[in-house]
């Protein structure tokens, strides 16, 4: 389903159960399709504290400053890497890195473009943050955003979106450091 009328407008004005409605409907994106920097956007994270937790967590400054988007790059034909970005003190800052790679969704099973934060280092990589995402239509995007310590909490969707059309890969602003090295 590539629905063209839906807009980053109109998938904020719904409530989390259709979103994930919606979700369940999408096809993933082709690997390739993903390359470049995707302005993000927060939606319905369910309730008051889910909402108000992220907006203070990620739309301020008062912690990483205001997430801008999520960009990715792919690296072979199966996985690649990306990372987010932040307007903090007047600058993007760009950080949290994360492997990139077509799997099955712990939601329902089908195929999903997957952000693997714990495969770098870094404090949502600590907090086993994965992202799912799905195409909506060909400058759209819907991301489900998981984290926790059991199964139990990394069933909680977050929903964001990402829209192009992308600006270019840019990279993160320090050197990376892969989880598995430092074992």
């Amino acid at each position: 389903m590539h629905d063209q009328s839906l807009t980053v407008q109109k998938l904020q004005g719904l409530k989390l159960g259709k979103i994930m409605e919606v979700f369940s409907t999408l096809p993933a994106p082709g690997f390739f399709e993903m390359n470049g920097e995707y302005k993000a956007n927060l939606m319905d994270h369910g309730n008051f504290l889910n909402n108000m937790a992220s907006n203070l967590l990620i739309g301020t400054s008062l912690f990483d400053g205001v997430w801008l988007c999520k960009c990715f790059t792919p690296e072979s034909g199966t996985q690649g890497w990306g990372y987010n970005s932040f307007r903090k003190s007047g600058r993007v800052v760009r950080k949290y890195p994360m492997k990139t790679s077509i799997v099955k969704s712990r939601f329902d099973g089908r195929d999903v473009f997957q952000l693997y934060y714990p495969g770098f280092k870094s404090r949502i990589g600590a907090i086993n943050m994965v992202d799912e995402v799905r195409k909506v239509n060909d400058n759209l995007y819907l991301g489900v955003g998981t984290w926790g310590f059991t199964k139990k909490q990394r069933m909680i969707p977050l929903p964001f979106t990402l829209s192009g059309p992308p600006e270019p890969f840019v990279g993160v602003d320090k050197p990376l450091k892969h989880a598995e090295q430092l074992t």
